[in-house]
C-alpha cells in the first residue's frame, strides 16, 4: 500500500543515514508555513546516483547544525530488504510528486 511504501522509506532513510525522527518528519502546521521548503526535507534534497549504488541526501536542519548550514549526507545502497535506495526509489516510482513536495507525506 502507499502508506507502507512512505513508511518502508521513511524508516531506511532514518535508520541508514543515523538521523532523528524529527530532521524528517513535520506537523500539519509546520507544513502550512511558507518556511517549510527552506527548513524541511522535500523530494529535491535526495539524489539517487545513476548507477543506483548510492544517493545525497540534504539535511536542511538538524539539532546538531548550531550554525544551521546545513548538511550532505551520501548513503550506500545495501542490496537487501532495507536498502535504503531501493526503498526511496519505490516510494518516488509509486507516488511521483514535485520535487518541492514533502519528502514524505
Amino acid at each position: 500500500s502507499p502508506a507502507d511504501i512512505t513508511l518502508d522509506a521513511a524508516f531506511c532513510l532514518a535508520f541508514a543515514g543515523f538521523l532523528r525522527m524529527g530532521e524528517i518528519t513535520y506537523t500539519d502546521k509546520q507544513r502550512s508555513e511558507h518556511s517549510f521548503a527552506a527548513t524541511k526535507v522535500t523530494r529535491s534534497d535526495v539524489k539517487i546516483s545513476s548507477s543506483g549504488d548510492h544517493m545525497t541526501f540534504r539535511l536542511k536542519r538538524s539539532k546538531a547544525d548550531k550554525h544551521k548550514e546545513g548538511v550532505q549526507i551520501t548513503i550506500a545502497a545495501t542490496y537487501d530488504n532495507v536498502c535504503p535506495i531501493a526503498a526511496m526509489t519505490r516510494l518516488f516510482t509509486s507516488n511521483p510528486q514535485a520535487p518541492s513536495a514533502p519528502l514524505f507525506t
